[in-house]
């Protein structure tokens, strides 16, 4: 299961800031060429969502418009009730707060946010 949150943001370069709760098997990042772990991660992702023809696009730039992902949670294997548990969690947040931090650059109190909803 893999539920996404898009938070609808003002006067930016982008309109959608979404948030994201998931597991990966992990292995190489290509853009980082460092090896990630399996687990769950929280993403944070700024984009520009529109509706052209009929159809939603969503359009971001990769590696420059302040993307980033943190390891919550390392899992040798899926999990599908621990996933569902911290996105139910996570979802949960102020989000006019995470928009705040977020355009004013400051991850690690989005971060301190997140760890704290799930240690709740």
């Amino acid at each position: 299961m893999d539920i996404k949150t898009e938070l609808n943001i003002e006067g930016e370069t982008y309109n959608t800031l979404e948030l994201d709760v998931y597991y990966t098997k992990g292995g190489i990042n290509y853009a980082t060429y460092k090896t990630e772990a399996r687990g769950i991660y929280f993403a944070v992702r700024p984009m520009t969502v529109g509706n052209e023809r009929g159809f939603t696009t969503r359009s971001f730039i990769m590696f420059q418009n302040g993307a980033w992902k943190y390891c919550l949670l390392e899992m040798g294997r899926a999990n599908k009730k621990t996933l569902a548990e911290l996105q139910e969690k996570v979802y949960a947040i102020d989000t006019d707060t995470v928009v705040d931090l977020f355009k004013a650059n400051l991850r690690p109190a989005i971060v301190n946010m997140v760890t704290e909803a799930i240690a709740a």
